[in-house]
């Protein structure tokens, strides 16, 4: 609760940051607290929307929406961006970047010594911050049994995209691309029709 550690909120209107910017918030104090905002504001723009959402049918009729991201994947690319952070690290960010056709999770301190990047995708777990893994295993945001980024992978699967992983020396950044549905063999009124 006594934490100092900052974490970054940023909406872009393009695809990088030097795009104009759509809005930027800054969160203190508590780490569960800075988790459970930064989640709710992410589940808030991606989540709910007064648009008419994307979708396809199923062959038996029903009708499957597809979101912008999977909320799997946005939820298991925060906690883990929480759970590997370097909290010894004086006076670094941790940042969440959202651009029109991916978001961005970026935290400082990297994997933990002996952990590979391709070790995540087949569930290996050794968070940094083994007593917030368990706070945030209370809370049911992590299991703590290297699901997580399996199940992140997964949830793109079905659309044909796979989030990203960049691990370099003391950073670590998780990509998230939006899930966009692309139609083939579509007449030209047909095409209309789905762009409109």
């Amino acid at each position: 609760d006594q934490s100092t550690v900052e974490t970054r909120l940023g909406f872009f209107s393009g695809t990088d940051k030097s795009s104009p910017v759509n809005g930027l918030q800054t969160f203190t104090g508590c780490i569960i607290e800075q988790y459970d905002k930064i989640r709710r504001s992410l589940y808030n723009r991606f989540g709910y929307s007064f648009d008419i959402p994307a979708f396809t049918l199923n062959r038996d009729g029903t009708r499957n929406e597809v979101k912008d991201y999977p909320e799997a994947a946005v939820r298991e690319a925060l906690v883990n961006m929480f759970a590997y952070r370097d909290y010894s690290l004086q006076n670094t960010q941790a940042f969440v970047s959202c651009f029109l056709d991916h978001l961005e999770m970026l935290s400082f301190g990297g994997l933990p010594a002996g952990v590979e990047k391709d070790q995540l995708k087949e569930g290996v777990s050794i968070p940094r911050n083994r007593n917030l893994a368990d706070m945030l295993m209370r809370l049911s945001a992590m299991e703590k049994f290297g699901l997580g980024i399996p199940l992140m992978y997964a949830s793109y699967k079905p659309y044909g995209l796979e989030p990203q992983i960049i691990e370099e020396r003391k950073m670590l950044k998780i990509i998230l691309p939006k899930v966009t549905i692309n139609y083939t063999g579509l007449s030209e009124r047909q095409q209309a029709i789905v762009d409109f």
